[in-house]
């Protein structure tokens, strides 16, 4: 995790990637404390590298040249920033103990995958995304003798000429959902997976009714308006939209090229009006996705 290189200056320098949310907000803590005066912040989208690096480098994970000369990247970089602090020296004893050491750097990688939904505008993108998918597991673990199992009444198909499911396949096809719901949670491109959850759970309520729960319609459908949304926000970042406002953009785009398609004309403004509420929440609360479309109700 360290190199020796050569020392330019008798303090800290902190290499960092000035348009990445995260990286800006740690900097911002640094640079408002009492031992700012200990490091030298250099954003490299506007200040040159030492030859040690590149910009790709920096670009994956942050860089800390110490005083002595010597380079600390990934978690340790992060190590060596709160080195100063006393509030923070427990943490990282611990953080540099032999075990723990070797697993830091999964929880940075982390991090640092989904840095641009974690931090910055689109923050609350990804907080939602993952209430709604911790809140659908909540669910399925308090129902699994809904999804899969014994239970004492038939099922019910929306077509009766299906021959009954075998137990092994609805477990299979349960434990494929909750596998998809985690990863929709862990991986920084979720997409992919939030599509594979409203698949699996639209087979399994095709092949039993009962599973078409108020909260399994809710959870079902918040996800599709999400994956609709990522959808959309691979686009504008594509057509190089103002990161500061691409959730809003992003989320208006994807419904209006959606929801108004085939749709008459005063259909269209109402699903207009509800798709710039829906990213409005997005990108300005992040708390709900709420769309409303009844064809007998204004949409506010």
């Amino acid at each position: 995790m360290t190199a020796e290189t050569d020392k330019t200056e008798n303090k800290d320098a902190v290499y960092y990637d000035g348009s990445c949310p995260m990286c800006v907000a740690i900097v911002g803590k640094i640079d408002g404390s009492s031992n700012s005066e200990r490091f030298s912040l250099k954003d490299i989208t506007a200040e040159s590298l030492p030859p040690t690096f590149t910009r790709e480098e920096v670009e994956r994970e942050m860089h800390v040249v110490g005083a002595d000369g010597r380079i600390y990247k990934n978690a340790e970089a992060i190590l060596k920033l709160l080195e100063p602090y006393p509030a923070w020296k427990f943490a990282v004893t611990i953080g540099r103990l032999p075990g723990v050491r070797r697993v830091l750097p999964i929880g940075y990688g982390f991090v640092a995958a989904n840095r641009r939904f974690l931090f910055g505008p689109a923050s609350r993108v990804y907080w939602l995304k993952t209430i709604i998918c911790i809140g659908f597991l909540c669910g399925l673990f308090l129902s699994p003798t809904l999804w899969a199992g014994f239970r004492f009444f038939p099922l019910t198909p929306l077509v009766d000429l299906l021959p009954p499911i075998p137990q092994p396949i609805e477990w299979a096809l349960f434990l494929s959902l909750v596998i998809a719901l985690a990863a929709a949670i862990a991986v920084s491109r979720p997409r992919p997976f939030i599509w594979l959850v409203v698949a699996l759970v639209s087979l399994m309520v095709f092949l039993d009714q009962e599973r078409l729960q108020p909260w399994v319609y809710q959870y079902g459908f918040m996800l599709a308006i999400l994956g609709l949304f990522f959808l959309a926000l691979r686009r504008c970042r594509g057509e190089g939209s103002d990161a500061q406002h691409l959730p809003m953009r992003c989320g208006e785009h994807v419904f209006l090229e959606r929801a108004t398609e085939n749709q008459p004309g005063i259909h269209q403004s109402r699903v207009r009006l509800g798709a710039r509420a829906v990213a409005e929440g997005i990108s300005d609360r992040g708390l709900a996705v709420f769309l409303y479309l009844h064809p007998d109700h204004a949409v506010y």
